[in-house]
């Protein structure tokens, strides 16, 4: 008999514990699912950060360039422009590696979200999150390239012939050797 009521009595704590655990796994499944949108939207903002850098790029260097195109009326302002438009390019350059940087975090947020729909079993959001990632590895790749060869043309505009810096030179040679070696190591 006494056994009878132990059993019942497991059954019934059983039975108890059934809905409170399936309530907790919902719980556990909502924050989650909050947690991976939350990586994500912080990859969109870093997408768009990288954005908003390498269009700022890209603006630099058109300037630069038409800066370059100039008609000087002697050669010191012909070295003072081709100084301006090293710096310029420069900045183009600082531009596109921040953008990089920006979107090596976006792989980060992607892969904690990918990392999170996979413990909720979530095939499509997973292949989503996966799938931008890999176009922002792609950009990241394309990003590193740009930098290196705005610092080769700041290199170019700094040159004896140009600019006349030598000391900018080789701040811009490293840095676009160092965007090289970036390049290399992500093909």
């Amino acid at each position: 008999m006494r056994k009878s009521w132990e059993i019942l009595g497991l059954l019934t704590v059983a039975l108890l514990v059934v809905p409170v655990s399936r309530a907790a796994d919902k719980e556990d499944d909502r924050r989650r699912l909050d947690k991976a949108e939350q990586w994500e939207l912080a990859a969109q903002n870093r997408d768009w950060a990288a954005s908003t850098q390498q269009a700022q790029a890209e603006d630099m260097l058109a300037n630069a360039r038409e800066l370059m195109k100039k008609e000087y009326a002697g050669d010191a302002e012909r070295t003072r422009n081709m100084n301006t438009a090293g710096d310029m390019q420069r900045m183009a350059g600082d531009l596109y590696g921040a953008s990089v940087l920006n979107l090596d975090m976006a792989i980060a947020n992607r892969q904690k979200a990918v990392e999170e729909y996979g413990k909720l079993r979530d095939e499509e959001r997973q292949r989503s999150a996966r799938s931008k990632g890999d176009v922002a590895r792609k950009d990241a790749i394309q990003a590193c390239l740009k930098a290196a060869e705005a610092y080769e043309l700041a290199a170019e505009s700094f040159a004896p012939e140009n600019g006349n810096d030598a000391g900018r030179i080789t701040a811009v040679v490293e840095k676009a050797a160092s965007w090289r070696e970036n390049l290399a190591g992500r093909k």
